[in-house]
């Protein structure tokens, strides 16, 4: 992923391209840091799908157009994922593309938290890091996962052979500075295993879920004074027809 200057270049110029119908798609991409090992990955990072935060329909949003930007996990050999629990810079309220950046770079930091949380539940440094992503409301569901990881040592290792990854588009970007509500659309590949610790009788890794799952979803955020947090996650029902990343 570029750096943070060329993405904000690439903000403001699609924003301007936007204002003339003008623009390509594009994406950025976050890849999930390998830990450990493992055959593949199952689909653990779906946010719960609770009502969505009301919203001021009255009030004008301004759309970013498109780069996209993703996260994957195969780019960075480090031992675990990254749980940086500070957004990079301060934010102006009244700034577009300050709060469009900060958008993209709250969604990419919470497919690194909550993975990283998951793959070791028991550390309690990551697991508080999901506070500085989501809303309490989303957090309270997480935590309901965390511990049903920590009751049953479950994990959920990064595939090295097909990696996670969660790619924003930028051009869906949308920013409501008056009542300080955003969405964004992402396209996730899901590639994590849910494994029991030492749960086989030999002492290894027993596989619980490895499911491959590849879809778009819809995130609606909220701002908490100056930070933005995930507040929902728009996913299909069970009957509903899975739209694939494109």
């Amino acid at each position: 992923m570029g750096s943070r200057a060329a993405l904000a270049a690439a903000v403001v110029a699609m924003l301007a391209a936007g204002c003339n119908g003008d623009g390509d798609a594009a994406t950025t991409t976050t890849e999930e840091r390998p830990t450990s090992t493992a055959t593949s990955e199952p689909e653990v990072t779906s946010p719960p799908t609770s009502a969505p935060p009301s919203s001021d329909t009255t009030s004008p949003s301004t759309s970013a157009p498109e780069p996209t930007t993703s996260t994957s996990d195969a780019t960075t050999p480090s031992t675990a994922p990254t749980t940086s629990s500070e957004p990079s810079t301060s934010l102006d309220p009244d700034d577009v593309v300050a709060n469009t950046l900060a958008i993209i770079e709250t969604v990419e930091r919470s497919f690194e938290i909550y993975n990283a949380a998951l793959n070791d539940p028991f550390d309690d440094d990551k697991v508080a890091a999901l506070e500085t992503v989501f809303t309490a409301r989303l957090v309270e569901g997480w935590t309901n996962i965390i511990e049903d990881y920590r009751a049953n040592d479950f994990r959920s290792l990064p595939n090295p052979d097909m990696p996670a990854r969660y790619d924003v588009d930028v051009n869906s970007v949308e920013v409501n500075l008056s009542n300080g509500t955003g969405g964004v659309q992402v396209c996730h590949l899901n590639t994590f295993v849910k494994v029991e610790v030492g749960g086989n009788p030999d002492g290894t890794d027993r596989i619980v879920d490895d499911d491959v799952t590849e879809r778009v979803e819809q995130l609606e955020l909220v701002r908490e004074g100056t930070t933005w947090k995930v507040n929902r996650a728009s996913l299909p029902d069970d009957d509903e027809v899975v739209t694939p990343c494109g």
